[in-house]
């Protein structure tokens, strides 16, 4: 119910290829602030966004934004050598069983959780050990004097002085996951065509001479982000479980861990930890970015796209599911741009999502800046919860951000 002159121009600042404001949907962040430990409606309503996509109280909560980025593609393929790291040898997951002895996707699956399980507790209790120690190290006096509830109690944030503290957690590679799942169900166990042994030595060798198998990988089956339910179905369950098991731990001052779906420019580099994966993914390359689908692989429109991160329990993932769009600066331009922008935000919102930011630039503007940087040294860009100059960017997030998908409808 946002004033509409002031969603117009909102829209109008967003179609000038500024990449902000972001755009935030009430009807998720006020019942996830509720659903954080919140117990009072006025101030689930007068939420904040901390940090990229973060809803808090603010005032009354010392949350921690970043516990770390978990790595979810790389403990599939962790799944799919049973615990063993291909890139290292190195024993990291438990054994969970070899492929020969994976017959159905159920298998699979409990074997992936089993994964997850694991390096998730292993992550948030070496997190606990450190942050346990800061307030011995470094204790936030002055910052507990600016919070609610740190002087009535006499605790400092880091012992629990705040009203409400909870600690975020990140998760990467979602929508390789997604895809990935997907492809070994109906590769594998549906369709029969390859045995998870073979898909594995296909994936280890790169793809070498299977490009047929590459080529199939990457455009015959499903990806997240063209409503389709199979995979996104997928997607909804490994976020669930990730979420779940989160909750499940306390971080040092007795909050939650939150999960988040996001992971700024670190899909670059947490690309090159994982080898090739049933997605179609090669050796090395990036992981998608953010919550968003994996670069291209949204064929469907910004609309479809809409409708997959809405399948997911979104008041499961309380501290944000942060989504990038690209829309061509020749069907935003005008009035009926501005039309087109309006009902792809308000239908994204309808449709579930909690958060999504706009890029409004083409494909040939960033290849020049590239060649010619001294002509845009204005370019702004957004590039994961916050917006930069194009050409001050590393040149790997640059080609990320010119992969995405360049919407030229929306819907």
């Amino acid at each position: 119910k946002i004033d509409e002159e002031t969603f117009r121009r909102a829209l109008k600042l967003t179609q000038k290829g500024l990449g902000q404001p972001a755009f935030f949907n009430d009807d998720i962040n006020i019942p996830r602030v509720l659903a954080n430990g919140c117990n009072d409606i006025r101030e689930a309503r007068d939420y904040a966004i901390e940090g990229c996509v973060e809803a808090q109280v603010p005032g009354k909560t010392d949350f921690r934004p970043v516990a770390g980025f978990i790595n979810i593609l790389k403990v599939l393929e962790l799944t799919m050598h049973n615990g063993l790291d291909p890139k290292t040898g190195r024993q990291f997951g438990p054994k969970t069983g070899s492929m020969e002895e994976m017959d159905s996707m159920g298998k699979f699956m409990k074997a992936y959780k089993e994964q997850l399980a694991y390096i998730i507790d292993y992550h948030l209790q070496a997190y606990g050990i450190c942050s346990a120690l800061h307030s011995q190290i470094c204790p936030t006096v002055f910052a507990s004097t600016l919070v609610d509830g740190c002087i009535e109690k006499g605790r400092i944030l880091q012992k629990n002085g705040a009203k409400y503290s909870s600690t975020g957690t990140f998760i990467s590679g979602v929508a390789n996951a997604a895809d990935s799942l997907a492809a070994i169900d109906q590769v594998v166990f549906r369709q029969k065509l390859l045995t998870l042994p073979q898909l594995t030595d296909i994936l280890d060798h790169n793809y070498e001479d299977h490009e047929e198998w590459h080529q199939m990988l990457l455009n015959k089956y499903v990806h997240f982000g063209n409503d389709e339910d199979l995979v996104d179905d997928y997607c909804r369950q490994v976020v669930t479980f990730c979420a779940e098991e989160n909750r499940a731990h306390q971080d040092s001052r007795f909050g939650q861990y939150e999960l988040i779906l996001l992971n700024q420019t670190y899909n670059i580099w947490q690309g090159r930890v994982v080898g090739a994966t049933p997605d179609g993914r090669k050796d090395g390359e990036p992981l998608a970015n953010n919550a968003s689908p994996s670069n291209g692989m949204d064929r469907n429109g910004p609309t479809a796209v809409g409708n997959s991160i809405g399948k997911m329990d979104t008041v499961m993932v309380p501290k944000g599911v942060l989504v990038n769009h690209k829309f061509d600066p020749a069907v935003a331009k005008g009035e009926k741009g501005l039309e087109m922008l309006e009902a792809f935000v308000k239908g994204y919102c309808e449709a579930g999502g909690q958060h999504v930011q706009i890029n409004v630039v083409d494909t040939k503007t960033l290849r020049n800046a590239q060649e010619h940087p001294e002509q845009y040294k204005n370019l702004m860009v957004r590039v994961a919860g916050y917006s930069a100059f194009f050409v001050e960017l590393d040149p790997r997030v640059q080609e990320n951000i010119i992969g995405r998908t360049e919407h030229t409808s929306c819907c």
